[in-house]
């Protein structure tokens, strides 16, 4: 599977290409700075273009200040492009998600602290009003199955781990079974060994509950691990330098890891990012 540049022919026109689920072409955006005066301005992204098929999983990696955060929260629709298009599935992403909401996993679980596990995980139902509160429950619980956390539901979050609580959150996330779910540095705020747990439960959760995925993370391996490619983006303003198609083998284990081609793909995003000479 390669990914479909925006620039390049329509995949239409190439026999077998897979149609693309995902498109951003021409992305820019630039925020106001105060400091420089009414006129000053920063941009943060700088005509970004790529597209992907239905139940890729793309992570984004760069420089922190690079715009990756920036760039997920235009594609869920919280922010707004200054310049250029995006489509997912033919639509925008303000009329994509008026029938299909997208999945947020924040670095922070932010899982509210008087409801317990079960609850936390049922409230965008509830929130959404989806089915009747039985079905709600049910499905709510079979999240919490896939995740390991059958037997937490009535936990509050104050007795869970960092871990747990970051399984409740991408339990929550996929509750109401988005087509994209959308990571923001999930694991980022545990420690290497709960990350490494982590992506591994993750590998497993996205063979089992598939979706388009775009996760933003600073460690190149797990990004190697748990993605069909990678976008590096330059820092200041961010722009993509390149994509990187992870042709190692689904579905993966934790072994995959030791082997010479995932440390030949580490080794070229650590070259892309750092410099030859790193």
């Amino acid at each position: 599977m390669k990914p479909m540049d925006a620039h390049l022919p329509s995949p239409s026109a190439h026999t077998g290409s897979p149609r693309p689920f995902i498109t951003l072409s021409g992305i820019s955006k630039t925020f106001p700075d105060s400091s420089k005066g009414s006129d000053g301005a920063v941009e943060a992204l700088r005509s970004i273009s790529f597209s992907f098929p239905r139940n890729s999983f793309i992570s984004i990696v760069g420089h922190s200040g690079c715009g990756k955060s920036t760039l997920l929260r235009i594609v869920s629709g919280l922010e707004t492009a200054s310049f250029g298009l995006i489509e997912i599935d033919g639509m925008s992403p303000t009329e994509f998600s008026k029938d299909r909401p997208f999945g947020f996993v924040f670095q922070d679980a932010a899982l509210l602290p008087w409801k317990t596990t079960l609850e936390n995980v049922r409230l965008p139902l509830d929130i959404l009003n989806i089915e009747t509160p039985a079905i709600r429950d049910r499905r709510a619980r079979e999240m919490l199955e896939l995740v390991h956390l059958n037997g937490f539901e009535d936990r509050y979050p104050a007795h869970l781990s960092g871990g747990m609580r970051q399984r409740a959150s991408i339990a929550r996330s996929l509750c109401y079974r988005p087509d994209v779910l959308l990571m923001d540095e999930p694991f980022g705020a545990l420690d290497d060994f709960t990350r490494r747990e982590m992506g591994d439960e993750l590998l497993r959760i996205y063979a089992q509950r598939q979706a388009t995925v775009l996760f933003v993370t600073h460690s190149l391996s797990e990004a190697v691990l748990l993605s069909d490619f990678v976008v590096v983006l330059l820092p200041r303003p961010g722009r993509v330098e390149k994509i990187i198609p992870i042709e190692l083998e689904r579905p993966r284990g934790s072994a995959v890891r030791s082997s010479s081609k995932f440390r030949a793909y580490v080794a070229e995003l650590e070259a892309l990012i750092f410099g030859e000479g790193s």
